[in-house]
C-alpha cells in the first residue's frame, strides 16, 4: 500500500488562471450535488467554514489559490474517477459512497473520517480507496 507522501501529485500548476479554477468550481459543485451531499457536509469535505463560499462557486466564482482547497478538490475527483471505474455495474454507487460505513475505515463512512481528521482523513479515504480496489484487481 502506497503512503500519502508517495501518491501522485494530485492537480497540476495550470490552476494558476482564474478561468481555471473557475472550471474546477463548477466541477467539483456538480459532483457534490450528484453526491447528494447536504451543504455542511460539502463544507466539511472542502475544508469551508463559510456557506456563503458554497453559492459563490456554485454561481461560478473561481476557486481561490488555495494549496489545501486545491488539494482537497483533487482528491475528491481521484475518489469519484476510482469509483467509477471500479464500479461501472453499480452506477449509483459513487453517489452514496461518500455517506456509507466502511470496515477498512473502522466501520465509519468516509465522510465521518474527513469530519473527524480533516485533509489527513480526506488523504486516507482515498488511499483505501485505491488500495482496496487495486488489491481486488
Amino acid at each position: 500500500m502506497k503512503t500519502v507522501a508517495e501518491m501522485p501529485m494530485t492537480l497540476v500548476p495550470e490552476l494558476e488562471t482564474p478561468e481555471a479554477r473557475k472550471a474546477l468550481a463548477e466541477g467539483v459543485m456538480a459532483l457534490l450535488f450528484r453526491w447528494g451531499l447536504e451543504d455542511r457536509d460539502q463544507l466539511v469535505l472542502l475544508g469551508l467554514s463559510n456557506p456563503d463560499d458554497l453559492e459563490r462557486y456554485r454561481q461560478g466564482e473561481p476557486l481561490p489559490e488555495s494549496k489545501e482547497l486545491l488539494e482537497r478538490v483533487g482528491h475528491l475527483f481521484a475518489i469519484d474517477r476510482t469509483l467509477q471505474k471500479s464500479f461501472r455495474s453499480v452506477p449509483g454507487f459513487r453517489d452514496w459512497w461518500m455517506r456509507t460505513a466502511a470496515p477498512g475505515l473502522g466501520y465509519h463512512s468516509p465522510l465521518e473520517v474527513v469530519r473527524r481528521r480533516g485533509l489527513e482523513g480526506l488523504r486516507s479515504v482515498r488511499q483505501y480507496l485505491e488500495a482496496s480496489v487495486r488489491s481486488k484487481q
